[in-house]
């Protein structure tokens, strides 16, 4: 076993998202992209997401891109997903666990960005600026100002 940092999570992530937007939408799976796995195992799980998840709404994310409005989101919640739990408070400050370990950083808003600063236990993640989207009960952050991977939260 190799530790890529996550790095295969994520790409199996991105790949059962294209599987739900191929279910959804009728989307082709974007089969050149050799970081993703193309194994059609992927189907059942996708579709196992859409009929657990009625809630989400794969295609109306709005863009949040002020910082109030995000702050009337997110305040007085717990950010959820699988092993991770992040409280962003409107003082610039986050902190949670994720896998078991403490998560604390700073954010602030840039430019229609929301930017964070985390450490994950003693692993410096360093800044990223990302994108933030509002569907319902989820709220999702694209790191790498929206062109790279993305996380799904629940808000609780």
């Amino acid at each position: 076993y190799v530790n890529d940092y996550g790095n295969q999570i994520i790409n199996f992530t991105k790949s059962v998202y294209y599987r739900i937007r191929e279910i959804t939408f009728n989307e082709p799976f974007p089969s050149t992209n050799e970081d993703l796995y193309p194994g059609d195992y992927l189907i059942d799980f996708a579709q196992n997401i859409i009929n657990s998840n009625k809630k989400i709404d794969f295609k109306n994310f709005d863009k949040i891109s002020d910082k109030d409005v995000f702050l009337e989101i997110v305040e007085g919640t717990i950010l959820v997903r699988p092993l991770i739990k992040l409280v962003v408070q409107n003082d610039g400050s986050i902190s949670g666990k994720a896998a078991f370990l403490s998560v604390n950083g700073n954010w602030f808003w840039d430019n229609e960005l929301f930017c964070r600063t985390l450490f994950w236990g003693e692993r410096d993640l360093g800044l990223n600026c990302q994108l933030v989207e509002y569907s319902g009960e989820i709220l999702r952050f694209t790191a790498d100002e929206g062109a790279g991977a993305f996380a799904d939260f629940t808000i609780e």
